[in-house]
């Protein structure tokens, strides 16, 4: 098993080229997307939001806003992943415990109020920096989930992202964080020199 997972790390790549005839089920993305969901965010905020595109003409009109990349319309679907900063309001907070978690009120005026204090001692942790990070692990997340699933994907960012949000009736507060095009690989991904441990690493002992 862990020699499984150690291969299933080691052989991760970025693919670009898919099986355009491939077709994916609503039913296998939205189990891609609940493993996804496992990943951690800081205060269990989830501030991820994610739009699916499985509409081959959609997914046309967002290839000239891809710098005409093809494995935009090739894909099997496309998963465009934002941030939502409302995740990080602790009304909404709190309302999501206390629906989830059964808090009594009292329970939730302390939840409450150390949130309020926290944010106030660190409020990076609510702004873009917090959004990039929460998003950025769920994103890997997707990726490993989209690759246990049999198929292969790539994280992309170089897109006009706010022709994406005006296309796609995009809340203007959500962060675009970044675009995984995915589906069965129609044939293998370039492998990439990775720098050594050495290089990135300071041994503190």
């Amino acid at each position: 098993m862990k020699k499984d997972f150690i291969d299933f790390l080691a052989e991760r790549k970025s693919i670009r080229k898919f099986d355009t005839s491939h077709r994916i089920s609503k039913r296998e993305i939205e189990e891609i997307l609940s493993l996804a969901a496992k990943a951690p965010s800081g205060n269990n905020t989830q501030p991820w939001k994610v739009v699916t595109v499985m509409n081959k003409e959609v997914q046309k009109q967002l290839v000239p806003l891809s710098f005409n990349q093809s494995q935009i319309e090739d894909a099997a679907a496309i998963f465009i992943v934002f941030g939502d900063p409302l995740e990080y309001d602790v009304d909404h907070l709190a309302d999501y415990k206390a629906r989830n978690e059964h808090l009594s009120s009292e329970e939730i005026e302390k939840f409450k109020e150390k949130m309020t204090k926290f944010y106030e001692m660190s409020p990076i942790d609510k702004g873009p920096e917090a959004l990039k990070l929460d998003c950025g692990l769920f994103s890997m997340n997707l990726l490993s989930a989209i690759r246990a699933y049999g198929y292969d994907g790539a994280p992309m960012r170089g897109v006009n992202f706010a022709g994406i949000k005006e296309l796609l009736s995009i809340p203007e507060d959500w962060l675009p964080i970044l675009i995984i095009p995915f589906g069965k690989a129609n044939e293998p991904g370039r492998p990439k020199v990775r720098k050594p441990v050495a290089e990135f690493t300071r041994f503190i002992i």
